[in-house]
């Protein structure tokens, strides 16, 4: 008799990691994802959340003071963000045909430093693949606005 009870223990305890095994796949599965919204390649960025973009920067962007002809200081630049709005590398300053003068290579160097000053961005994550790469034009009559 203590023989069979014996096995019956040992085959009880056997059993025992397999249904813990299963009520944790049973429970695991019942639980929603909630911690990130699907991101949809379709949902372009507001005006208000572009805008909100340029908010951050401007915080952080000098504008050249003194320099000749500032109103035609206007510098692109590409920025590529991880989905936790840091920056995927350095900011890439865009200028078809080179620099006109010193003053633009000295402006677009401060617009790449407040790029870089002000990171990491909020931005919204359901929408990564609108803003995963941004080009933005730092013109003082515009970024102040």
């Amino acid at each position: 008799m203590k023989a069979l009870l014996d096995k019956k223990k040992k085959e009880q305890a056997a059993s025992q990691p397999a249904d813990k095994d299963t009520k944790k796949s049973n429970s695991a599965e019942k639980v929603p994802n909630t911690s990130t919204k699907a991101m949809d390649r379709s949902l372009p960025m507001t005006l208000s959340e572009e805008d909100a973009l340029r908010q951050q920067v401007q915080k952080c962007w000098i504008v050249p003071i003194g320099a000749a002809d500032a109103g035609d200081l206007v510098v692109s630049i590409r920025m590529r963000f991880n989905q936790d709005g840091t920056l995927n590398g350095y900011p890439e300053i865009i200028m078809d045909g080179g620099f006109k003068s010193e003053f633009h290579r000295v402006a677009a160097e401060s617009a790449k430093r407040a790029v870089l000053k002000c990171a990491p961005y909020k931005l919204p994550l359901e929408k990564y693949e609108s803003w995963r790469e941004v080009k933005m034009n730092f013109d003082p009559k515009d970024m102040f606005r």
